[in-house]
């Protein structure tokens, strides 16, 4: 194959290679220096995050749920009533009904996130699977396709990919990531001890750990396993 010479290119194409060639990394924030495990309520992680200036990464979260109820902008719309017709700073609105349930969608809508992994206890993974191929034609029209790739739930939200996945199919990533944890996710078998073990054979590096507990919730055996990988984590680090 003949090899193209830079020199003989229009500059608009010189341009369309170097951003092809390097792609969102610019908008991409890490932490200079890690943050210490935090204990915040669920829907605090969002403004935490935020309040970090963290922007364009991957996340992790552990949860028996998905936290990601999405809205429609029509569900706004009586927000442009009155004249003269206001132009709706989305974001704002998006964040003034924040809650448990959505609060990790809102995260994808404020760039927070450019790609999310739900890791669920295994326990549910059957039922998550069931509901995921009944729901791939509705979703496909909504415009978040669903696959089935094994025992991985494989989808995206615009242009966000989304993993739903068990503990023993996370593997590693190549970059530093931003960790939640909710207490659901211990609600069955799973154990803080294997959550450690995975993050250290996989190598997993985080620059930002969050612990998360909601309103009302009290199941106290999750929460004693969820506090003591927070123990582990900030007695035994690796991350």
């Amino acid at each position: 194959m003949q090899k193209i010479k830079i020199g003989t290119l229009p500059i608009f194409c010189i341009i369309i290679i170097i951003l092809i060639n390097f792609p969102s990394s610019y908008s991409r924030v890490y932490l200079k220096n890690g943050e210490s495990p935090q204990l915040l309520k669920e829907r605090e992680v969002y403004w935490y995050w935020k309040g970090l200036g963290i922007k364009g990464r991957v996340i992790i979260y552990f949860s028996r749920h998905l936290n990601f109820l999405a809205l429609h902008e029509s569900e706004f719309l009586n927000l442009r009533t009155g004249f003269p017709v206001r132009t709706i700073d989305m974001m704002s609105a998006y964040e003034s009904v924040l809650s448990d349930e959505n609060f990790l969608w809102v995260t994808v809508e404020a760039g927070i996130a450019r790609k999310l992994y739900h890791v669920i206890p295994e326990r549910t993974l059957s039922e998550r699977i069931e509901v995921a191929r009944e729901l791939r034609v509705f979703n496909v029209k909504q415009g978040e396709p669903w696959e089935v790739q094994g025992n991985i739930i494989k989808g995206h939200y615009r242009h966000t990919p989304r993993y739903v996945l068990t503990l023993k199919d996370l593997k590693k990533i190549n970059e530093k990531v931003v960790l939640a944890l909710h207490p659901s996710y211990f609600e069955f078998d799973e154990t803080p001890e294997e959550v450690y073990n995975i993050f250290k054979k996989q190598k997993i590096q985080a620059d930002s750990i969050s612990f998360c507990i909601s309103d009302g919730y009290n199941n106290s055996k999750a929460i004693e396993r969820l506090l003591r990988l927070k123990w582990m984590i900030e007695n035994i680090p690796f991350l």
